[in-house]
């Protein structure tokens, strides 16, 4: 069976108009569930902001990159 490219496009019109209308249903649920807003933000406030226990650390005057080296290295192939 072979399809048209006007099968294709008549399949996309009721496709979109589903989605749409699942778009329109959540916004609907999402205002009911929201609520009415009296216009005033509540703020909290926990009092100042402390920072926990620090440690320093010391590294020493060079910094050596890791290198990865096989512990067995084979011979070489003689062809």
């Amino acid at each position: 069976m072979t399809r048209t490219l006007g099968s294709v496009n008549r399949r996309k019109g009721p496709a979109a108009l589903l989605g749409l209308s699942a778009l329109v249903a959540m916004g609907v649920i999402g205002a009911v569930a929201g609520g009415t807003s009296d216009g005033q933000t509540a703020v909290v406030s926990g009092g100042s902001m402390s920072t926990g226990e620090t440690t320093t650390l010391t590294f020493s005057g060079t910094v050596e990159p890791v290198k990865n080296v096989p512990p067995v290295k084979a011979a070489p192939y003689k062809g």
